[in-house]
């Protein structure tokens, strides 16, 4: 089963409860989940439009979604990091890790994997 554009909807939404269940999410990973660019524009927006929406997000993934491909997702995924500057979105392989406290991580497994002195 495939979350999509309708999951995409449901965590945009405007209803109390879902918000508030939603309110500490800090990582989301959607990847993969079959969201066209309709769906990822429209989820783009909504968290842009609204800080109250998943506010303690960091981190979210929507890399491997056929709507990263259309020509308006760039312009929405240009208006969701203008409006939080802190988020991190990794829509391709080369973009994880934009956020230092990622960067942070990699950091330290690089050099736990470099096998020490």
């Amino acid at each position: 089963a495939s979350m999509g554009n309708e999951g995409l909807m449901a965590f945009a939404s405007d209803d109390p409860e879902t918000s508030q269940a939603l309110s500490a999410l800090r990582s989301l990973d959607l990847g993969g989940c079959g969201a066209d660019e309709a769906g990822l524009v429209a989820f783009a927006d909504a968290l842009a439009s609204s800080a109250a929406r998943l506010p303690m997000l960091e981190t979210l993934v929507v890399g491997g979604n056929p709507g990263t491909q259309g020509d308006a997702w760039e312009p929405a995924l240009a208006r969701l990091r203008e409006s939080r500057p802190g988020l991190d979105v990794a829509w391709r392989a080369a973009d994880a890790g934009e956020n230092p406290e990622t960067q942070e991580m990699q950091a330290n497994l690089l050099a736990g994997a470099g096998g020490g002195a």
